[in-house]
């Protein structure tokens, strides 16, 4: 059964108010043609009413709920005309194309397929290329790979103390101690600083690049962040994986080696 939602909430209610406000104007009108009489006289018929304070009552009823239901019907139409912006928005917005079909042969990013052509048919599958993968992992040939995997061992990590060597509220020049607190506490960030890119993908901010120079100014290099990843998750090399699917490992093998 589906939820109802606000404004299918307020369209019910508004409905709702609507024919109360009409039954409640043909109660009304009932009772003032109950409250008086019509008698000949003469040419012309007079009209007599038996009960002047009903009939004054009912009357003022009838006005009053008239008017609410006038009100309350020219809002309700009022809201369901569509405004400009809506319909600036229907011509403006571009027709979507949808996107070319996905394999799932690659771990990285799927093989898009081609429209077939005269030529195309003529190959195998074997003869046809498939478009180039993703570069998320070429960043990391830029880092130079001078660290030493024995600047983060079991004693570096009883060093850690948050102060302000920290990453993320420090000051000061950031050790190996709190490379490794940092990548424990905060994984996802890690490979972001590390990649310059986000868990889907895409570029990180203008912003993020900020705060990772700052860091790097404070000697946290994408090296030492590789090397540690590297010594943590006993690698030899980063994986061919989404960003996300690394993160999902390591964000794993933390909650089941660090205590």
């Amino acid at each position: 059964m589906k939820r109802l939602n606000s404004a299918t909430v307020f369209f019910i209610s508004m409905l709702f108010f609507i024919g109360v406000l009409t039954v409640a104007s043909l109660h009304f009108f009932s009772k003032v043609n109950d409250q008086y009489i019509m008698v000949q006289s003469g040419t012309k018929p007079t009209r007599f009413i038996i009960d002047n304070y009903k009939y004054v009552q009912n009357k003022k009823g009838l006005v009053y709920s008239l008017a609410f239901l006038l009100a309350g019907t020219s809002f309700f139409i009022m809201i369901l005309l569509p405004s400009e912006e809506v319909k600036k928005k229907k011509v403006d917005e571009p027709v979507k194309t949808p996107a070319p079909p996905i394999r799932k042969d690659s771990p990285i990013s799927a093989v898009i397929e081609q429209p077939e052509t005269k030529e195309a048919s003529e190959e195998t599958e074997d003869e046809q290329v498939a478009l180039p993968k993703p570069k998320a992992i070429d960043v990391l040939a830029e880092i130079e790979e001078d660290v030493e995997l024995d600047e983060f061992t079991e004693d570096t990590y009883h060093e850690i103390v948050e102060g302000e060597d920290d990453v993320v509220y420090g000051t000061e020049e950031i050790t190996n101690a709190a490379i490794m607190d940092f990548v424990h506490k905060y994984p996802d960030s890690a490979l972001k600083f590390l990649y310059r890119k986000r868990l889907d993908g895409k570029a990180v901010s203008s912003e993020e690049e900020e705060i990772y120079r700052n860091w790097e100014k404070r000697k946290m290099f994408r090296a030492k962040v590789k090397a540690y990843i590297l010594s943590l998750m006993e690698w030899d090399k980063m994986p061919q994986e989404p960003l996300f699917e690394i993160w999902k490992r390591m964000r794993d093998h933390i909650y089941e080696v660090i205590d």
